[in-house]
């Protein structure tokens, strides 16, 4: 792991919510109008930050998951793995993640049988609720 690296994990062993709410603030959705944010935690303890950025192609756009794992590996590399996941909204209820992102979170989870949480809060962080992630994807696709 490079220095850069174990610098951040070192800065980013604890959850925050305001990092959360920056990188929501943070989100480019001109098109959608639906802010998204998320954070993966890695099996090293570390927190990944993410947000949706659109684009007119709409195909090129990356939702917030997705940042945040793509930050994960490229901080961490390709042994990373996810251990915990949170999403914020601007929405009145919690929702979770679009199928595209739990395959994605499917992809990187540390052991493919073993539950994880994703903890999804509503807008301003007035409702949280935590969702099994085995329950919202039990079958993913694996090469």
């Amino acid at each position: 792991m490079s220095i850069d690296a174990q610098s951040n994990l070192e800065s980013n062993l604890e959850f925050s919510k305001d990092k959360l709410g920056k990188a929501l603030t943070n989100s480019y959705s001109p098109f959608s109008k639906f802010k998204v944010a998320a954070c993966v935690r890695s099996s090293s303890g570390a927190h990944y930050y993410g947000c949706n950025v659109e684009n007119s192609t709409y195909g090129a756009t990356i939702c917030a998951e997705r940042t945040a794992i793509v930050k994960m590996i490229s901080e961490e590399g390709p042994e990373a793995k996810i251990t915990k996941v949170y999403v914020l909204t601007e929405t009145d209820e919690a929702i979770t993640p679009c199928g595209i992102c739990r395959q994605n979170i499917y992809e990187f989870l540390e052991d493919r049988k073993k539950d994880i949480d994703v903890v999804s809060f509503s807008k301003d962080f007035k409702k949280e609720k935590v969702f099994s992630f085995l329950t919202l994807f039990p079958e993913g696709f694996k090469l």
